[in-house]
C-alpha cells in the first residue's frame, strides 16, 4: 500500500483529512479525522475567501457605478457627454463596466460551485463523475447545464449557482439594450422664422391699368399646371413651426351637379351612314342643361355598337358674382361690387365628358336607342359641376418646415361678409365711384365696431379679424377668368377639338384625372400664396428648433444584470456559511487537494497546499499514471 504523509504534524484546530491508496482494491479512501482542542474555525475560514469577496465586493461596485453613470447621462444631449478628454462613447463605459461586474460575479460563482463538490462528497460516498460535473459546471455554461440535468436536487445550492452561469450568457446582448438615443427638437430663443401672412391685397391698385393684379392672374396659372406658388418664410434650421394664424385668400367649392343635370334626348338613328361614304354609324341627340346653366346638345354616335363617342367633350361657363347697392347715405345712388356679399368672385359651371364610353353587355341599340325610345335615359351622363371661386379667410394651425419640406395647408376656411355700407372710394383713384376698398370679416363673427372699418392703412389691433379687399383685383380676377376659362372642348373633326384648343384648356380637361373640384382648390392655394406674398405682407413670427440627440436609459434591461449580481453574491455567502458549518477544507477549484489529499495541513484550505506543493514534484510514468515525490526525478 502507498501512502503520502507530509513532514508537518497536524495542527488541531480543525479536521484534518488524511488520504490513504489499497493497492489490492485499487481505491483511495479519504478519512477526516476530528480533533478536540476547539478554536475559532469559523473567522479562519473566511480569510480564505478573501479574492472571492473582493470579486464580490467589486462586481457590486460596478453594479452602482453603471447605476450612477446612467443617472447622470439620462436625458442628456450627446454632445455634452465627455469623460476626462478622452475620446470613449457611453456605451464603452457602459459595456466596461457591465464587463468588470460580469466577469467579477461569475469568479464568485464558480469558486463557489467548485468548493461544493467537496461539500457534496464530504459526508456521503457520490459517483467520481459527480466531480467532473460539479468542475465542468465552474467552467461555462454546457457544464452547467450538465450539473442541473444530472445532479439537480442533490446538490439544490450547487444548481443556483449553475442557473447564475447559464444566465449570465444573456448579459451582454441585454446589456447593450440598455443606452438607446433618441432625436428631440430643441427651441432656439435667440432666432425666429417668419412666414407671410395678410390682411390686406391691392391697397395701391386704384384702377384696373395696374400691375398688381397680374401676380394673381400667374398664380392661377401656375396653380392649374400644379406648380403652386409658395409663401415667403424664413427657416434658418431645418426645423420650424408656427403658431396657429390667419390669412385673406382665395377659396373654392364645388357641387357635384350630375344627378339634378337634365338630360332630354331626340330619337334614337341606329344604322345611318355617314354622307358620301358607306360607314355605318348609330346616333343619337341628348339635350343636356346644368343647374349652373350650361345648355349643350350633344351627339352621341357609335361606329361600333359598342363604344359611344359624344362629340363635346366639356363646356364650361364662368359668371361674375357682382352685387348692386344702395348707398345709406345717399338713396339715389347705386353702388356695384364686382363680388358678392360673401366675397364671391365667379361662379364656374362645367359639363364634362369622358372622350369614350363602352358597353360590355349591350350594343348602342339596346343600350342607348332602348331607353331613348323607350323614354328612359340613356347610359351616358357626364359629370357636372357647379363651382364657386371667391375670397375668404383660410386658417393655418399646423404649419411648419422639416425635412427640407415646406407643410403650409390650411387646416380650415371661414367664409366672409362685407361690411359694405363701409365701402369707400379712395381720394386718389382715377374711376371714382366705380372701384373702391371694402372691409370683410369672418362671416361667423358679429360685425366689428365701426371704428375699425374706416382706416386699411392702419393694422387693426390683433384678434379684430378685419380685413380689406381692392375691388379692382376682384374685377381683373373676373375678366382673366371669363377670358380664359368660358370656353368648350370638341372630339376630332370639330372646330373645338382638344388638340387644337389653347393648351390652358386642355390642361383644365385633363388635370388631376379631370376631377375639376381639385384643379380649382389647386388654383385657389397658389392664388392664395400670392396673396401672402404682397405688397402688403406680415410675417408671423415662428419657432425655430434644432434636432439634438439625447441618451435614454431604458432601466428594464438593467435589471437582469443587477438581479445576476445579487444572486451572486448571494450564492457565495451561501456557499461560505455552509463550508464553515460542515467544517469543509477550502479547496474550492485548487487542483493540489486531488494530489494532496493526504496532508495533515493547518487547516485543510488551499494556502497550506500551496506551500506544500511548492517542495512536490509530480510527473507521468509509462503507464500513464501520475506520480508525486519529493524529488525531482
Amino acid at each position: 500500500m502507498f501512502s503520502f504523509l507530509p513532514s508537518r504534524k497536524p495542527s488541531l484546530a480543525h479536521s484534518a483529512p488524511v488520504a490513504t491508496y489499497d493497492a489490492q482494491k485499487q481505491s483511495t479512501q479519504v478519512t477526516v479525522e476530528e480533533t478536540s482542542d476547539p478554536i475559532n474555525y469559523r473567522s479562519n475560514h473566511i480569510k480564505h475567501w478573501s479574492l472571492e469577496l473582493l470579486s464580490a465586493a467589486s462586481s457590486l461596485a460596478c453594479l452602482a457605478g453603471l447605476v450612477i453613470f446612467l443617472c447622470k447621462v439620462d436625458g442628456k444631449p450627446y454632445s455634452s457627454w465627455h469623460i476626462a478628454g478622452v475620446a470613449i462613447t457611453p456605451n464603452t463605459l457602459l459595456s466596461l463596466l457591465a464587463t468588470i461586474c460580469k466577469a467579477s460575479f461569475l469568479l464568485c460563482v464558480a469558486e463557489s460551485i467548485s468548493q461544493l463538490k467537496w461539500l457534496h462528497v464530504q459526508r456521503r460516498t457520490r459517483p467520481l463523475a459527480d466531480l467532473q460535473r460539479f468542475d465542468a459546471a465552474s467552467r461555462g455554461q454546457l457544464g452547467a447545464l450538465s450539473l442541473l440535468w444530472k445532479i439537480n436536487y442533490r446538490a439544490a445550492l450547487a444548481c443556483l449557482g449553475a442557473v447564475v452561469v447559464v444566465l449570465a450568457i444573456a448579459t451582454d446582448p441585454l446589456t447593450n439594450q440598455i443606452l438607446t438615443v433618441r432625436t428631440s427638437l430643441t427651441p432656439v430663443n435667440n432666432v425666429t422664422a417668419s412666414i407671410g401672412t395678410s390682411s390686406t391685397y391691392g391697397l395701391r391698385a386704384m384702377n384696373s391699368t395696374d400691375p398688381i393684379s397680374q401676380p394673381l392672374n400667374n398664380a392661377m396659372v401656375r396653380g392649374l399646371y400644379g406648380a403652386s406658388v409658395q409663401a415667403n418664410y424664413s427657416c434658418p434650421s431645418g426645423e420650424c413651426a408656427w403658431p396657429k394664424f390667419e390669412s385673406l385668400g382665395i377659396c373654392s367649392t364645388c357641387l357635384d351637379m350630375s344627378k339634378e343635370t337634365e338630360i332630354e334626348c331626340g330619337a334614337c338613328m341606329p344604322n345611318s351612314k355617314t354622307p358620301g361614304t358607306s360607314t355605318i354609324y348609330s346616333n343619337v341627340t341628348c339635350a343636356y342643361t346644368t343647374p349652373g346653366g350650361v345648355n349643350d346638345s350633344v351627339v352621341l354616335q357609335s361606329y361600333d355598337n359598342r363604344t359611344v363617342v359624344p362629340n363635346i367633350l366639356m363646356d364650361s361657363m364662368v359668371l361674375d358674382s357682382g352685387l348692386l347697392w344702395t348707398n345709406t347715405t345717399n338713396s339715389s345712388e347705386t353702388m356695384a361690387l364686382s363680388m358678392d356679399d360673401a366675397g364671391g368672385i365667379a361662379t364656374w359651371s362645367t359639363l364634362r365628358f369622358d372622350q369614350a364610353y363602352a358597353f360590355e353587355d349591350d350594343t348602342f341599340e339596346d343600350y342607348a336607342c332602348a331607353r331613348v325610345n323607350g323614354d328612359k335615359l340613356p347610359g351616358v351622363r357626364p359629370v357636372a359641376s357647379r363651382c364657386t371661386l371667391g375670397w375668404c379667410i383660410n386658417t393655418f394651425a399646423s404649419t411648419h418646415f422639416s425635412g427640407g419640406i415646406l407643410s403650409d395647408e390650411a387646416t380650415s376656411q371661414r367664409p366672409l361678409k362685407i361690411a359694405y355700407e363701409h365701402c369707400f372710394v379712395p381720394p386718389e383713384s382715377q374711376q371714382p365711384g366705380g372701384l373702391f376698398l371694402c372691409p370683410v370679416y369672418p362671416a361667423d363673427e358679429g360685425e366689428p365696431p365701426a371704428a375699425l372699418l374706416h382706416d386699411p392703412w392702419t393694422a387693426p389691433p390683433p384678434g379684430s379679424n378685419v380685413f380689406w379687399i381692392n375691388d379692382v383685383i376682384t374685377q381683373d380676377i373676373q375678366t382673366y377668368m371669363v377670358s380664359t376659362f368660358s370656353y368648350g372642348i370638341g372630339t376630332p373633326g370639330t372646330d373645338t377639338a382638344l388638340i387644337d384648343v389653347p393648351a390652358l384648356q386642355q390642361t383644365f380637361y385633363t388635370a388631376n384625372g379631370g376631377n375639376i373640384s381639385i384643379t380649382l382648390a389647386n388654383i385657389a392655394r397658389s392664388m392664395t400664396n400670392q396673396i401672402r406674398q404682397g405688397p402688403e405682407t406680415s410675417n408671423v413670427a415662428g419657432q425655430l428648433s434644432y434636432p439634438v440627440t439625447y441618451i435614454r436609459v431604458r432601466w428594464v434591461w438593467l435589471a437582469y444584470l443587477a438581479a445576476l449580481c445579487l444572486m451572486s453574491v448571494v450564492f457565495l455567502w451561501l456557499t461560505i456559511v455552509a463550508s464553515s458549518r460542515h467544517r469543509t477544507p477550502v479547496w474550492k477549484s485548487s487542483v493540489l487537494a486531488y494530489f494532496l489529499h493526504g496532508a495533515s495541513v493547518n487547516d485543510g484550505c488551499g494556502l497550506d497546499m500551496a506551500e506544500a506543493a511548492k517542495g512536490m514534484w509530480v510527473c507521468m510514468d509509462e503507464a500513464g499514471r501520475l506520480v508525486v515525490s519529493t524529488k525531482p526525478r
